[in-house]
């Protein structure tokens, strides 16, 4: 039998299979990767300017002292009267827009005042007399006697006790006579104004004059001695004293 040749189809291969692969391209990829720019530094929001302080209140308070109206004082003016003790929480108090005199302690202007400046301590007119006081010799005239110098020293106490021994040193009809006080009872001594002790002594006072028989007499006159200085007193008659002990 004849044999029949087939002719070969073109793209299809001699064995009869598909068509051979041509070369094969690459689908293309993703590029590299860029990350995005760095930011620059973040400026801060601006600072707000300060708030606009209230306007400070003039003070001018008027205040009662010793019964008397005094002022207007401004801020310092209140703090010296603090310091000096002329302004306290109950002292009366004035300024315009007030309807009334009233306590500085209930006044919001003044609170701050009060407590800003330590008061003046209160003088202790007692303490300060506290110890033994030695007198210069003095000159006096007493009736029926005539010229005589005193000399002497009181002791007060803290507890207003009080004592006393004196000299009394005359001459009568050409011969030196000395009389002797002594004494013991209570004081009290007060501040009358800045610099002067009020001292009101209240004692039994003994005299006794060689030959003649002995006297008691009770000594409640109030005197006035002003402060010269820590220890050094000058009496309103004139007789200078000096504390010799405490």
């Amino acid at each position: 039998m004849a044999q029949i040749s087939r002719p070969v189809q073109e793209g299809v291969g001699a064995g009869g299979g598909l068509p051979a692969p041509g070369p094969v391209t690459p689908a293309p990829g993703p590029g590299p990767v860029t990350p995005p720019p760095v930011p620059g530094p973040v400026a801060p929001p601006p600072v707000p300017p300060p708030p606009t302080p209230d306007p400070v209140k003039a003070l001018a308070y008027f205040l009662v002292i010793n019964g008397q109206q005094a002022g207007p004082f401004d801020a310092d003016g209140l703090k010296a009267r603090v310091a000096s003790g002329d302004l306290v929480r109950t002292s009366l108090v004035w300024t315009a827009g007030m309807t009334a005199w009233e306590e500085a302690a209930k006044v919001p202007d003044l609170v701050q005042i009060l407590v800003s400046v330590p008061p003046k301590q209160q003088f202790d007119a007692m303490a300060y007399m506290a110890g033994t006081w030695q007198s210069d010799p003095q000159q006096m005239q007493v009736p029926n006697v005539g010229p005589v110098t005193v000399q002497g020293s009181t002791t007060y106490g803290r507890d207003g006790s009080a004592s006393m021994y004196a000299t009394m040193d005359a001459v009568m009809q050409g011969y030196p006579v000395r009389t002797t006080l002594s004494g013991t009872g209570t004081f009290t001594a007060k501040e009358q104004t800045p610099g002067k002790i009020l001292i009101a002594p209240n004692m039994q006072i003994t005299v006794s004059t060689q030959g003649q028989p002995q006297q008691t007499n009770q000594e409640s006159t109030p005197f006035i001695v002003s402060i010269v200085d820590q220890n050094t007193v000058l009496s309103d008659t004139g007789a200078r004293s000096y504390r010799v002990a405490n």
